[in-house]
């Protein structure tokens, strides 16, 4: 009886994890690697008609959220990862945008994305600060010897246990200067075990 009783709380539970979910519009989870968490993760939208829009902050990207700074959306004006558009972290100033995303507290989730770099001005190694679940790496990016139709783009990841039902994936550019690090293709997955 008190197994039964048990598995029904659970069960109550998960419902109503479940349809909170589905009220705020925020996905669900999935197996590992299978689905991405995140919205816009190549930067397609809104679709920009012309090869460069500054956006500042307080702004949007879609489901993006730029913090502060300025970041630069970019459509044909480089070689992108994928799709038609991607970002340079740094605008007019250094920028740094934020998505939530629903998790499974206890789970880990993989963060991964395309880094290349803004080939013109300074620095020549660009540098972007990755936050999930209140755990940041940074990455940088050599752009010696590459050009906009030869980017370079290279995936890099970050493995993170989340500890809330929404959390917060967050790219900051640490280049205050001419052009900064560029991203695309962006995904957050439950990670393999």
């Amino acid at each position: 009886m008190q197994r039964t009783v048990a598995a029904f709380q659970r069960l109550r539970w998960s419902l109503l994890v479940i349809s909170v979910l589905i009220m705020s519009g925020l996905p669900l989870m999935a197996a590992a690697g299978t689905n991405n968490l995140v919205a816009n993760g190549r930067f397609e939208r809104p679709t920009i008609h012309h090869s460069l829009k500054t956006i500042f902050a307080p702004g949007q990207i879609g489901a993006w959220t730029v913090s502060a700074g300025s970041v630069d959306l970019l459509h044909g004006y480089w070689q992108n990862d994928s799709g038609e558009q991607s970002i340079d972290l740094t605008g007019l100033s250094a920028g740094t945008i934020y998505q939530d995303i629903a998790t499974a507290p206890g789970t880990t989730y993989r963060i991964q994305f395309a880094l290349a770099g803004n080939p013109d001005g300074v620095p020549v190694v660009k540098s972007v600060r990755v936050t999930f679940a209140g755990v940041s790496k940074v990455f940088q990016f050599d752009t010696t010897g590459h050009t906009y139709e030869d980017m370079g783009w290279v995936t890099r990841h970050i493995d993170v246990l989340a500890t809330d039902l929404t959390t917060r994936l967050e790219f900051e550019s640490l280049d205050d200067t001419t052009g900064g690090p560029a991203i695309d293709s962006v995904s957050a997955t439950v990670a393999a075990k």
